[in-house]
């Protein structure tokens, strides 16, 4: 039987390169104008402190690596907003790809091509969300055990291997004095 959505079976990083477009961080008409004029943003602006570029319509992550011999991709990150659904979602996937890990090794393999804001927070609310890690952390139910045989030299106070028993499995060899005999 064919796959009617040959789409779903692409790797969810191909999808977010066709999405990137549309997963935007809400940015006023002032600090648009600001970084396609390359102007410096205001200092009160949530994304000024991380050096924000327009490329390709996407906000673009500045930093130090502008001469390092990697990709561009790799030198600038996509700045993409934590409260974003698709986001989420990506955040999810690499949460269950990743074996229900906790959030310092999501946000780390998430961090290697993107950078999100209040990321930490927001894998919290996803790994909060996800039914495996809350079955895997709810308390465990408590047995009451039962009580001691009613036998009183199971109860009664004794000096410790005042009583001792042995277990045997197999046949034990014993030697009486030239012939070999079994016990």
């Amino acid at each position: 039987m064919q796959n009617r959505h040959p789409r779903l079976q692409r790797p969810c990083n191909a999808i977010l390169l066709q999405l990137k477009f549309h997963i935007k961080i809400p940015v006023n008409r002032g600090k648009k104008k600001a970084l396609e004029n390359s102007l410096p943003l205001p200092e009160k602006s949530v994304i000024a402190r991380f050096n924000p570029f327009l490329q390709k319509n996407h906000l673009g992550l500045g930093g130090r690596l502008q001469f390092a011999p990697v990709t561009s991709e790799g030198k600038h990150s996509l700045l993409l907003d934590g409260s974003h659904n698709f986001v989420q979602l990506l955040m999810r996937h690499t949460h269950v790809r990743l074996h229900h890990l906790g959030v310092r090794i999501v946000l780390s393999k998430l961090l290697s091509n993107y950078w999100i804001l209040r990321g930490r927070e927001a894998i919290k609310r996803v790994i909060h969300r996800c039914l495996p890690c809350r079955l895997s952390k709810a308390p465990r139910g408590i047995k009451i055990e039962a009580p001691l045989p009613a036998r009183a030299d199971r109860v009664t106070p004794y000096i410790p291997f005042s009583t001792t028993g042995i277990d045997f499995v197999g046949p034990l060899y014993v030697r009486n004095s030239k012939s070999l005999d079994t016990a």
